[in-house]
């Protein structure tokens, strides 16, 4: 999916303050090795491929990275943690966790962040760099990718 025209977003990003939600779910088990973007809110006044809201969901080493403000400083700008940690993914025990439809939501209030899968806290941390200098333009959200994200 593309959204062309994401200044909507900039009311959001003027204060800090947004939350992002999107279901994810990987087509085989097959594809570990490969990674991609669940979410990118592009941004050019941001570093790194003007990332102002980006999350890889998960990248190939099973962690969840979530890029505010650019990329990928993780004082300033990113998060993330290994999937391995949650209770949701520990009880299947695999990579078939991603098999599932899982709902991702992605939020920054001011300089605390937080990524909840299917309603439960999955990590909270903290990032200075603040959203307000971003100026999203677009969004992108793929259908499919190299991994098989539908």
């Amino acid at each position: 999916m593309h959204v062309a025209d994401a200044s909507f977003l900039n009311l959001a990003a003027a204060g800090d303050v947004m939350s992002v939600s999107f279901w994810v779910k990987r087509i085989s088990t097959n594809d570990v090795s490969a990674g991609s973007s669940a979410l990118w809110a592009v941004s050019p006044l941001s570093n790194n491929g003007s990332r102002g809201y980006q999350a890889h969901v998960p990248w190939n080493d099973k962690n969840l990275y979530f890029d505010t403000a650019g990329c990928c400083d993780g004082k300033l700008q990113r998060m993330s943690g290994t999937i391995t940690n949650f209770a949701g993914y520990q009880a299947v025990g695999n990579d078939g966790f991603w098999t599932n439809w899982h709902n991702v939501v992605l939020v920054k209030n001011i300089t605390n962040k937080f990524i909840y899968i299917d309603g439960a806290l999955f990590l909270k941390g903290t990032n200075t760099a603040p959203c307000r200098r971003t100026s999203p333009s677009c969004i992108w959200a793929p259908i499919t990718r190299v991994w098989g994200i539908t």
